[in-house]
């Protein structure tokens, strides 16, 4: 059959795929015989060769190939169950007239949805053929620098992965484990320094798919938006702040209370253990620094005629790239209207207009003169696979 020819050819043009394609079947108890059964699957060799001739509308116009690099499950903070997960992308396809899709599935910190839908793929992958299934995860990390106040959180995209991997699996369950055992520990610490408040886990937990689940995703936010909300007092704002985004960062008063996953630890551990895949900064255009930088940092910077905000993210992202990192998400569907207006400015037009359009040039700016994968996706949470509308 045609399909079974490309095949052949595809492990011949990508040995390393290939090897990474045998790893998978044989943790799936498949025979060689059928390998073809993980046809969608699309290995790190490939998905870079793909992306390299990518553009705009591959992302976020209306290409009949489309590519969406991010999306979640339930396992996560996403709806789609991981059994629906590859019929869900079907549906969106016949809807929307696409024709290929490329699609990886990104949830935060865990890998449980990945073996669900390879087993899932191999059991009808006639059904599937016009999808290439990119196995990844989102990473919650932290930066940390002399010229921030705390830790900068932000997230990495691993493309490639084998969700099989041990190491892999044990290190996601340590930070799972390690925020989770945090959490009553952190309300304890906050009922003595707010003894007028009331503070619960449950009631914290509620709603918030990733503090119930361990996850790092928004961590510091969600518990700084309920407990704000619990003192009901402004002028203890900046404390409350001070003390929830140190929490896991190496100012923090209590070293039990692991929270955070340093970007140094994490690719340390990339580089020595990763067998297969590539990293790519999640949605540069929104990581935050309001509230992060010294006071010494944002003067400085401004008497000498910079942005800090901009400074410092030249920094991490000279950093991460350093230290192995080769994309950057700069296709992204799921921005805000200011920064997705922002965007097309620069890409399309260049017009300057502000600190938000400088903000995401000099983001695009970077991937260019470091030569960076410019990866990209929707961040998708539901069932639609397109970009925000």
């Amino acid at each position: 059959m045609e399909r079974e020819r490309r095949f052949e050819e595809r492990l011949k043009l990508y040995p390393k795929d290939a090897k990474y394609l045998k790893e998978l079947a044989q943790n799936l108890d498949l025979p060689n015989k059928s390998l073809n059964r993980l046809y969608a699957v699309m290995g790190e060799q490939e998905l870079i060769y793909y992306l390299k001739q990518a553009e705009y509308e591959n992302f976020l116009g209306n290409s009949p190939f489309r590519i969406n690099l991010h999306t979640h499950t339930s396992a996560s903070d996403g709806v789609i169950d991981p059994k629906d997960f590859l019929d869900s992308v079907l549906s969106y396809m016949q809807k929307n007239d696409i024709l290929k899709m490329i699609v990886a599935v990104t949830d935060h910190d865990i890998l449980d949805a990945l073996p669900i839908i390879l087993n899932q793929l191999i059991t009808k992958p006639e059904n599937y053929h016009d999808i290439r299934l990119v196995l990844g995860c989102e990473l919650s990390t932290a930066y940390t620098d002399n010229d921030a106040s705390c830790p900068i959180d932000f997230e990495l995209l691993y493309y490639g992965l084998n969700p099989f991997d041990k190491t892999l699996q044990e290190l996601l369950s340590s930070l799972r484990e390690n925020r989770l055992k945090a959490l009553p520990h952190i309300l304890e610490d906050l009922q003595l320094q707010y003894p007028n408040a009331h503070f619960d886990l449950t009631e914290l937990k509620k709603g918030r798919a990733n503090l119930s689940k361990g996850l790092g995703c928004n961590l510091p936010y969600d518990f700084y938006s309920y407990a704000k909300g619990k003192i009901n007092d402004p002028s203890k704002d900046n404390e409350l702040h001070n003390y929830l985004f140190n929490i896991g960062g190496p100012n923090a008063q209590d070293k039990s209370l692991k929270t955070l996953n340093l970007v140094t630890d994490l690719l340390e551990a990339y580089r020595k253990k990763a067998k297969t895949g590539f990293l790519s900064v999640a949605h540069p255009g929104r990581i935050n620094f309001d509230q992060k930088l010294t006071d010494e940092f944002i003067w400085n910077t401004k008497a000498g005629g910079q942005d800090p905000g901009r400074a410092l993210l030249s920094e991490l992202l000279r950093f991460v790239h350093s230290n192995g990192v080769q994309g950057l998400e700069i296709y992204y569907g799921n921005y805000n209207k200011p920064l997705n207006t922002a965007f097309n400015n620069v890409r399309f037009s260049n017009h300057l207009h502000g600190e938000t359009e400088q903000w995401m040039q000099s983001i695009l700016q970077f991937a260019d003169d470091y030569e960076m994968i410019k990866t990209g996706g929707n961040d998708t949470h539901g069932t639609d696979f397109g970009p925000r509308k």
